[in-house]
């Protein structure tokens, strides 16, 4: 695990932003979003239910056997810049989300892979459990940002 900046490992320094968060400072800003496409908006409304429910699962494995990790709470820098990207995208913002997720999502595979391959017995088994829910929205939003103009 990688350390933070108190020198504390982290359980997952979680490659997607956390998509409670990122809806609720979008909708700070309603006017500048521009989501065009309702499947864009299903997808961002899965992705907050997903991450919720995987958040509590991440914290209870911490919680069984994380001696020394931490869930992290706050976003990255480059999460900051990617949301602020997001709030300037205007009517490019579906093309925008869904390329920064097929990003976040397959950086947090690789994560989760490693995890499941190697990771302590709680971690470990909380990573192959996600794993194919990651590979599901992976394949789902590689679809969305391939009609969404993002793709290849």
């Amino acid at each position: 695990m990688p350390p933070d900046r108190a020198g504390r490992r982290t359980a997952g320094q979680r490659p997607a932003m956390n998509p409670q968060t990122l809806v609720r400072r979008l909708r700070a800003q309603p006017d500048q979003v521009r989501v065009i496409r309702q499947e864009v908006k299903d997808f961002g409304a899965m992705m907050v239910a997903d991450h919720t429910t995987s958040s509590n699962k991440l914290k209870a494995a911490v919680g069984e056997g994380g001696a020394g990790l931490t869930v992290p709470t706050d976003m990255l820098p480059k999460h900051r810049q990617q949301l602020d990207a997001l709030r300037g995208a205007g009517t490019n913002f579906d093309s925008l989300y869904t390329q920064q997720q097929v990003a976040a999502h397959e950086e947090a595979l690789a994560l989760l892979q490693r995890q499941a391959d190697s990771g302590t017995a709680p971690l470990k088994a909380f990573a192959a459990a996600t794993v194919p829910v990651v590979e599901g929205h992976l394949e789902h939003v590689r679809e969305l940002s391939g009609a969404a103009g993002g793709g290849e």
